[in-house]
């Protein structure tokens, strides 16, 4: 997981959602 949004998005990264 990336800790980039991981800090803003409670667990799901957008750069991974997306």
């Amino acid at each position: 997981m990336r800790a980039d949004f991981g800090t803003r998005e409670p667990a799901i990264p957008q750069c991974i959602a997306q």
